[in-house]
């Protein structure tokens, strides 16, 4: 009797220790419950407080996310207090589009409308901006090389994105869609997609992390990307290597030509395996004419 006893205590004190709290990685929702592919990164925003459903119980994994959504997603993460005390004020994204802007987290965004629909190359590019921002350190030109033979659709890619979605499948943030490893830079990314993405940035940002660089960007701070040795020693590679930190027209150059302004903003070129097509050489040699004969130096 008193054998029976003691099993069955034992039996109950196993069961006791197996049992996981309910509210443990639980979630509202009932289309995305356990065995859902993002079901861990969907349970980990929810608990941090920065993503909710669109209903109470339902989260619509598969729906589109707007810019305005996914800023502010990240800004609740990273800059919460800022938001909390921004004065801006409107639109219910005001404060978190105004925190945005203030760390340039959306910067080369071309489209920055509230409901654009968020593509999966303009989120590596913010995600690199709040990486950058919060000091964490980018791999070496190495690590970036070995990263662009994982991306069979690399070239796809805007050349200003370019070397942010480096940055970010060398840190391991991203990859790709299919088992070839293509990154498919125009499909346009979902509520699941964005909280496996906010999941990883946390660990990123906890791991590689530092102090916070408000300050403007500079060489350091930018994806080293390597470029060929022909590439760099022809006359608009000279004039474009400013590009990356200015934005636009290297630093003391006005330019009075808005097209031409636009083409310097093609970067400084593609990295090393890359072959230019003609029409961007043309389009590069177009605005070093511009630059040349319709540009006022300061």
């Amino acid at each position: 009797m008193k054998k029976f006893r003691f099993m069955v205590l034992l039996a109950l004190i196993l069961c006791i220790g197996l049992t996981t709290p309910a509210y443990a990685g639980s979630t509202p929702f009932v289309d995305v419950q356990p065995g859902h592919w993002a079901y861990d990164a969907v349970s980990e925003a929810y608990h941090d407080k920065v993503m909710a459903g669109v209903e109470e119980d339902t989260f619509a994994p598969d729906d589109k996310i707007t810019l305005a959504q996914f800023v502010t997603i990240l800004t609740c993460a990273f800059y919460r207090d800022e938001v909390e005390s921004s004065a801006a004020s409107g639109a219910w994204y005001a404060k978190y589009y105004d925190v945005a802007m203030f760390h340039h987290l959306l910067d080369g965004i071309a489209d920055n409308q509230h409901s654009y629909e968020l593509l999966r190359e303009d989120m590596a590019q913010i995600m690199y901006h709040v990486m950058d921002d919060q000091g964490v350190r980018f791999p070496d030109i190495q690590t970036l090389q070995a990263a662009e033979s994982k991306i069979p659709d690399l070239e796809t890619v805007n050349l200003d994105h370019s070397g942010a979605v480096l940055a970010c499948y060398s840190l391991g943030l991203l990859s790709g869609m299919d088992i070839q490893g293509h990154f498919v830079p125009k499909a346009h990314m979902t509520r699941a997609q964005t909280a496996v993405v906010y999941t990883r940035l946390k660990q990123a940002v906890q791991q590689w992390g530092g102090s916070k660089a408000n300050s403007p960007k500079t060489a350091e701070s930018l994806p080293k990307v390597s470029f060929s040795a022909e590439y760099m020693s022809s006359p608009y590679y000279q004039a474009l290597q400013n590009v990356a930190l200015t934005g636009g027209v290297p630093a003391g150059y006005y330019c009075c030509c808005p097209f031409a302004n636009r083409l310097w903003r093609g970067g400084c070129g593609k990295p090393v395996g890359w072959f230019l097509s003609w029409q961007q050489e043309l389009y590069r040699v177009w605005a070093l004419f511009w630059q040349q004969w319709f540009c006022m130096v300061f």
